[in-house]
This record gives C-alpha cells, sequence and structure tokens, in this order.
C-alpha cells in the first residue's frame, strides 16, 4: 500500500505554520521526508487509517507537523552543520534564545508523546496514540 501523507506541504505551510516567512521546514522535499518519519513516529503500530475525503483530522496533522520539525532539529545533518534551534522565546520584549538540544531516544520519544498531549490531547486521537503504547 503507498503511503498516503497525513499533512501536505501545503497544509504545513498555511495552516500549520499560518504563513509564516521562515518556516523550520524549508522547502517541500525536505519536508515530506519528516512528515513520513513523523507518522512512523507518530503511529507505532503502523496501522493504516482510511480519512475519508477531509483527510485526517487537524489535530494530527498538527501533531505530525510538530514531530517532523522535532525531528528536522535532531537530523545529524542538522546537528552537524551547527544549526540551532529556538531554546526559549519570550514574547513581550520579543527575544529568543537559540541552542544545540541533541536528546536521546527516550527523550526524543518523550517528546514526542508531550507533543501528542498538546496537539491531540481531549481526543479520540490522545487516547488511541498516547495511551495505548506509544
Amino acid at each position: 500500500m503507498a503511503y498516503t501523507p497525513i499533512a501536505d506541504w501545503n497544509y504545513y505551510k498555511t495552516e500549520f505554520r499560518a504563513g509564516m516567512s521562515a518556516l523550520p521546514l524549508s522547502d517541500e522535499p525536505t519536508f515530506k521526508h519528516f512528515e513520513r518519519r513523523a507518522w512512523q513516529s507518530v503511529n507505532l503500530r503502523g496501522r493504516s487509517f482510511d480519512w475519508g475525503d477531509d483527510g485526517a483530522p487537524y489535530e494530527l496533522k498538527d501533531w505530525v507537523c510538530a514531530v517532523a520539525e522535532l525531528l528536522f532539529t535532531q537530523s545529524p545533518t542538522n546537528t552537524e552543520s551547527g544549526a540551532k534551534i529556538i531554546k526559549s522565546f519570550n514574547n513581550a520584549g520579543y527575544s529568543e534564545s537559540y541552542g544545540d538540544i541533541i536528546l536521546t531516544p527516550q527523550e526524543l520519544q518523550k517528546s514526542i508523546r508531550e507533543l501528542g498531549k498538546q496537539y491531540v490531547g481531549g481526543t479520540w486521537l490522545h487516547d488511541y496514540f498516547i495511551f495505548t503504547g506509544i
């Protein structure tokens, strides 16, 4: 069975990132690569879903986009090139600080679960993906 993306490039740019000019995943091939890896990280049971004509729920699309960005920050190409990720952010005075964050596999899995709670918490998706052992 061919892979069907949960979130596509257009959704990432216009919905998840709401038209931001500087996207962490800056081009479509990079996004597609990390979107697929993100879905594999979220859907550890490897199940197939038929989301119907409307596609996957937006909560799941958002979770997959967030995980794709997280995986991108952890990719060897990114970390070896000295790429930095936002470690802290202050909204009132607009301040960002950047740093290297390399997560252990356990920390990465925990981060994926935390993102799941943030994006799909309170939905049946949360019960299915979080409480069933990811």
